[in-house]
């Protein structure tokens, strides 16, 4: 029995192979043009002034909120379902997480009562773009500018991925990136950062490199920053993911579209999750709602069909002492029934024929005992 893995990649191997033959050759090994390179094309890409390459998505999220001078007691507001790393972001700086639920549909921040929960040591609100979802972007613009805190987009689930024509991430004051290993940009391990904000971006691009925007000639330790640099190599990577982006996002969407018809027939037991293609909206892995969710998993696995499970709710994190809501039904009801299933742009139809075919026997199956 063939193995579904549950990422399936599209690397740009040979391309990139050369690129990092000229990398050696020129001995541009770190931050150095090659990442200039790619920090232009990714401005380009994305139509957004300033683009800062980092490590990874969790240490852009750790610089945006060092560059905003968040930190200790001020409070993020975020909602209760996504990628621990702002949490933990949260917890190296001493800022406290506030807590939001999710839409009733949707794994998407619920912005109804945001700004109850806005109070004089608030400095920002931290929607996450679950799998290429926005969030209500007008609403928060609004809410940020009345109350005069920051925006910070979590959009490392939806690289180029837009809400009416302009890309999720580059609406608010900093946009958060991840180009890990299962997402539809990666260069292995890696992120970046984007902006409009001139001083906002010089800044960052300081701080990435241990305050110093020339790390050759210093004189004086008097600026705050740290190690949040990516390689030549990755940069090099991601140069050549960049130019297929589109196509990418084109697979996904038709892998996405194509799952859900085969099982369309099946929708009292398995439906994907609300998601809206019309206004650019991608999703990043095949998700859907599913009944009997943990025999269903044991039952993929039997099968040698890769998956995975929601992300935990953060309410439950033990290392920190969260504020906010005391109840999260709807991200509690999403983390219990929701599952990702095989994806990725380099996933074949044949491989979605196989999981259709295997989960139609698991729920046929079932509804005949």
């Amino acid at each position: 029995m063939k193995k579904i893995q549950w990422w399936h990649k599209d690397l740009e191997k040979k391309n990139f192979l050369k690129n990092i033959e000229s990398i050696i050759q020129k001995e541009d090994l770190t931050t150095g043009n090659t990442t200039k390179n790619y920090e232009k094309l990714i401005s380009k890409t994305l139509n957004v002034k300033h683009s800062i390459a980092v490590s990874s998505g969790s240490m852009g999220t750790l610089l945006a909120f060092l560059a905003l001078d968040i930190g200790v007691n001020d409070e993020v507001i975020v909602p209760n379902i996504g990628w621990i790393s702002v949490i933990n972001a949260c917890k190296i700086i001493g800022a406290k997480p506030v807590l939001v639920d999710v839409e009733k549909d949707r794994p998407i921040i619920d912005c109804t009562n945001i700004e109850k929960m806005i109070s004089k040591k608030t400095k920002a609100i931290f929607p996450i773009y679950m799998n290429g979802r926005a969030a209500d972007i007008k609403k928060l613009k609004k809410i940020c500018k009345k109350t005069n805190i920051f925006l910070v987009e979590d959009s490392a689930q939806a690289v180029g991925v837009k809400k009416t024509n302009k890309y999720l991430g580059t609406f608010g004051d900093v946009g958060i990136f991840s180009t890990s290993a299962t997402k539809l940009l990666t260069t292995g391990l890696g992120g970046f950062l984007v902006t409009n904000n001139k001083k906002l971006a010089k800044k960052m691009y300081n701080m990435r490199r241990h305050g110093f925007s020339n790390i050759q000639n210093i004189r004086h330790w008097d600026k705050f920053g740290g190690n949040f640099q990516i390689i030549s190599m990755q940069s090099a990577m991601g140069i050549e993911q960049l130019k297929t982006l589109r196509k990418k996002l084109r697979l996904n969407k038709r892998n996405y579209l194509y799952l859900s018809k085969k099982l369309k027939d099946l929708r009292n037991f398995i439906k994907p999750i609300k998601i809206d293609f019309k206004k650019g909206e991608v999703p990043v892995y095949n998700e859907f709602r599913v009944q009997n969710r943990e025999k269903l998993v044991k039952f993929l696995n039997k099968n040698k069909i890769e998956n995975r499970l929601v992300s935990p709710n953060f309410e439950r994190v033990k290392y920190m002492n969260l504020k906010g809501k005391k109840t999260f039904p709807n991200s509690v009801d999403y983390e219990k029934n929701n599952l990702y299933l095989t994806s990725g742009p380099g996933l074949q139809l044949k491989d979605l024929d196989e999981m259709a075919k295997k989960i139609r026997k698991f729920y046929t199956d079932n509804i005949n005992r």
